[in-house]
C-alpha cells in the first residue's frame, strides 16, 4: 500500500495486469499478482474475475495450453480497460481513537458474484470512512440457486466481515480499542430479509425452507452472539454492494457512493421508516414480536 504523506491518503499502486497473457495460468498469475487488500478496484477487476472462472469452467482448456484468438482478443480488451484505470487512494484517517463509531455493512448479491462493503461512522460527527470490501464469485453449487439464496449467503459474508473487524478493533485483547457502539446490516432484498427476520422471530414459519437456507441463516445468527447487528432495507440506488456484485467502469465507478459511502450516512434517519429488526432476539422470551417497520434503537446505549 502507498502512503501520500502530504495528501494523508492510502490505496494500492496502479494496477497492470499482463494483457499479453495467453494461458490460463498466467491469466490467473497476473490477477494474482495485484495487491489490493481493501478490494478499492474490486467492481473494476469483476469482469477480469469472472472471465477466469469461464476459463476453469471449459475442460478442453488446460493450465498452459494457449488461448483461441477469440479468448485471447477478449482478455487483451479487458486487460486494456483495467490498465486505463489511474491509481484510486482513499483518506487514511479514520478519526480519533477516543470517538465513538459505528460499522455499517451492505450486502448484495448477482447471479455471477456476492459481496460486501463496509465502512466506519463517526456516530457524533456523522463522517464516514470507507474500510474494506468482500466479494467471492459464485460457484457451481450457488449456480443452481435462486438470487435470494445466494442474498442470504451474501449477507453471511457481511456479517462475518464485520464481526471480525469488531473483534480487530474494539476487541478486550486490542491494545488501544475504539469505541463502536452499533453494527448495522443493509440490503436491497426484501425477500432476504424477511426470511432472516421469520428465521429470528417466527421460527416456525421457515421449517419448509431447506437445509442449505437454514445452515445459513443459523450462521449468521451465530455469528451475531458477538455483537448485536440491526439489519435494514435500502433501495437498491443506495446500496454501494450493488458494484462489487457486477462489472462496472472506472468512469461509472467514479460518479458512486462505493468509496465516500452513502450519503444517508451522514444523516439522522430518525424521521424514516424502514423494515428495520435487530438480531439476535432481544425479545425471545416475551410473546410480542417486534414490528420489523420501527427500527430498534436500543443498540445504542450498548
Amino acid at each position: 500500500m502507498v502512503l501520500d504523506r502530504e495528501a494523508d491518503t492510502l490505496g494500492p499502486g496502479k494496477i497492470f495486469p499482463d494483457t499479453q497473457a495467453g494461458t490460463q495460468r498466467s491469466i490467473l498469475s497476473t490477477l494474482n499478482s495485484i495487491y489490493d487488500i481493501f478490494n478499492i478496484y474490486g467492481p473494476i477487476l469483476n469482469r477480469a474475475r469472472l472471465f477466469l472462472k469461464k476459463l476453469q469452467e471449459d475442460k478442453t482448456i488446460t493450465w498452459d495450453s494457449l488461448l483461441l484468438e477469440t479468448l485471447k482478443r477478449e482478455w487483451t480488451l479487458i486487460g486494456k480497460q483495467v490498465n486505463s484505470t489511474p491509481k484510486i487512494v482513499i483518506p487514511r484517517s479514520l478519526g480519533s481513537r477516543d470517538g465513538t463509531y459505528k460499522l455499517v455493512a451492505f450486502s448484495d448479491a448477482s447471479k455471477d458474484i456476492y459481496g460486501t462493503v463496509v465502512y466506519i461512522v463517526n456516530v457524533f460527527i456523522g463522517n464516514t470512512s470507507f474500510l474494506t470490501v468482500k466479494s467471492r464469485v459464485v460457484n457451481k453449487q450457488l449456480e443452481k440457486k435462486t438470487i435470494t439464496v445466494i442474498e442470504i449467503q451474501a449477507f453471511g459474508l457481511a456479517t462475518e466481515t464485520v464481526i471480525s473487524l469488531f473483534q480487530e478493533l474494539a476487541n478486550q485483547s486490542v491494545v488501544t480499542p475504539i469505541k463502536i457502539m452499533r453494527m448495522a446490516l443493509y440490503s436491497d432484498s426484501m425477500i432476504a430479509l424477511i426470511w432472516l427476520y421469520s428465521y429470528t422471530y417466527k421460527f416456525d414459519k421457515l421449517q419448509k425452507k431447506g437445509v442449505f437456507i437454514q445452515n445459513r441463516l443459523k450462521s449468521v445468527c451465530d455469528l451475531c452472539q458477538v455483537f448485536p447487528i440491526t439489519f435494514s432495507f435500502v433501495n437498491a440506488y443506495d446500496n454501494p454492494a450493488d458494484y462489487i456484485s457486477r462489472y462496472v467502469s472506472y468512469r461509472r465507478l467514479q460518479k458512486t457512493a462505493y468509496h465516500s459511502g452513502p450519503e444517508f450516512l451522514m444523516k439522522p434517519q430518525k424521521d424514516e421508516v424502514q423494515f428495520s429488526f435487530k438480531v439476535p432476539n432481544s425479545l425471545e422470551k416475551r410473546d410480542e414480536v417486534p414490528d420489523p417497520e420501527r427500527e430498534d434503537t436500543s443498540l445504542i446505549t450498548v
